[in-house]
């Protein structure tokens, strides 16, 4: 749900075409396409860095490292609500890690149509490859 959230605004914020994105255990795939003024590049580190301050915050109950440089608090009460019910799950969070994604990303250059096709039901289609349901669907 916070990843969700942070998507919803990122693409408000970066102004960017959201075509179609899954959720996997490990990973994130995103189709879609940058505006002028913010390119992947800078899509991605707001997205990356505001869902890590999310998590951590749920996990913590602090930020650790401090608010990010696109720091958007407007969504505080959806953290609010994850951080309760993740506290009645799990009492020993301070045993873990700080949550951090991967580096970098992999990014493609769609070609054509064919290939945006291929991406999209790629997207579309990965949960269900991991064996797992469609819960939310997107509506932009």
């Amino acid at each position: 749900m916070l990843f969700i959230e942070e998507l919803k605004l990122c693409k408000k914020l970066k102004q960017f075409e959201l075509y179609a994105f899954s959720v996997i255990y490990d990973h994130v795939n995103l189709l879609f396409q940058p505006s002028k003024k913010y390119n992947i590049s800078k899509v991605m580190k707001s997205l990356k860095e505001n869902v890590s301050r999310d998590i951590n915050y749920v996990i913590f109950n602090e930020y650790r490292g401090g608010d990010t440089s696109t720091c958007r608090l407007p969504i505080r009460r959806i953290i609010d609500d994850c951080r309760l019910g993740y506290i009645q799950k799990h009492k020993q969070a301070q045993a873990l890690p700080k949550f951090q994604w991967q580096k970098s990303f992999y990014d493609h250059i769609i070609r054509n149509e064919q290939d945006f096709q291929n991406h999209y039901y790629y997207t579309k289609h990965n949960p269900f490859k991991h064996g797992l349901p469609i819960l939310i669907k997107y509506q932009q």
